[in-house]
């Protein structure tokens, strides 16, 4: 390796004392550790190839770290970078590294692809709270159509009235007091406000 760049990697050891280690004397790895709800993290594999920095950018792998995330007391969810995640963001860190080509970018690369992933996560983590919430809306409008009755109209209720009134037989107990009853039975059985009252109910 070249001189500047065993000065970079000293600088990012002393950077990411605990999370840098030297694969061999081309490559280096760091474990990105994402500030996020879930404690997860990305391996970031770097290899220096040999014009790096002055007209090529480094060669770089991003994975998942194979812990599995830690959710938080009360926390609703879990999200795990997935390998696709880390393509999309390796293609986002191969764009920095192309603007920087020309000088040692690996710490710049390295940021990047931390704040780009904490953001991702915290996409996908609304994302499934959208989803959750249109759950629920289904879930409200199937319930409260339950307590929907069927809404009343003039026509309607004329039909129930008529059908009411035949099962009860009220009708027919009119035709009866028009017919066969003297006053003195309509008077004894009240049927005379029946009468009435259906009479008024009329008029209105």
């Amino acid at each position: 390796m070249k001189e500047e760049q065993l000065e970079e990697i000293e600088i990012l050891e002393s950077i990411y004392p605990d999370e840098i280690e030297r694969i061999n004397e081309e490559s280096i790895s760091i474990l990105i550790n994402l500030e996020c709800e879930a404690d997860q993290g990305l391996i970031v594999e770097v290899e220096f190839p040999e014009d790096y920095p002055e007209s090529v950018i480094p060669v770089i792998k991003i994975s998942p770290d194979d812990t599995d995330p830690t959710v938080g007391k009360g926390e609703k969810y879990s999200y795990k970078l997935t390998n696709k995640d880390c393509s999309d963001l390796r293609n986002q860190a191969i764009e920095i590294a192309e603007e920087n080509l020309g000088m040692p970018s690996i710490f710049t690369i390295v940021s990047a692809i931390k704040e780009n992933a904490e953001s991702l996560y915290e996409a996908r983590i609304r994302s499934m709270e959208v989803e959750r919430l249109k759950k629920l809306e289904i879930e409200e409008a199937k319930e409260q159509e339950k307590f929907k009755g069927t809404p009343v109209t003039k026509e309607s209720f004329n039909a129930w009235r008529l059908k009411f009134r035949a099962e009860m037989g009220l009708d027919k107990e009119k035709e009866r007091i028009n017919g066969r009853y003297t006053g003195r039975e309509i008077f004894d059985k009240g049927l005379y406000k029946e009468e009435d009252e259906e009479e008024e109910e009329e008029a209105e």
